[in-house]
Order: C-alpha cells, then sequence, then structure tokens
C-alpha cells in the first residue's frame, strides 16, 4: 500500500523522458514554425517579382501607345 501511495525512483525515472519528450517536442514545433515562416517569405518575395514584373510589362504598355 505505501509503495502504491508513494512512488519515489520509478516517479523520478519516469518524469526525465516526459520532460526530455515535451523539450523535443517544443524544439520540433519552433522548426517547423520556422520552415513556415521561411516558407511564407519566399512565396511573399515570388509574389512581389511577378507583380514588379507585371508592373514593369504595364508601364512599357504604356509608353508603346
Amino acid at each position: 500500500m505505501k509503495d502504491e501511495k508513494y512512488p519515489t525512483d520509478e516517479d523520478e525515472k519516469g518524469r526525465k523522458p516526459l520532460r526530455t519528450l515535451r523539450k523535443e517536442e517544443e524544439n520540433y514545433e519552433e522548426e517547423e514554425e520556422q520552415k513556415r515562416i521561411q516558407k511564407d517569405k519566399i512565396i511573399d518575395e515570388e509574389e512581389d517579382e511577378e507583380k514588379e514584373e507585371e508592373d514593369e510589362y504595364a508601364d512599357y504598355s504604356k509608353k508603346e501607345t
């Protein structure tokens, strides 16, 4: 009965891996967030380049007419 009520060694050993797992999960989530942000930046840059090209083409078309 005492062992069930007050487990010591096994709980301490069991907590460490949980902490480690939580930390690894947090790190993984942070890495995924950074990848997503980087991907969004690349997409935004590509969209900006396309818009600039369209604007240049529109300006060129106006000059020709």
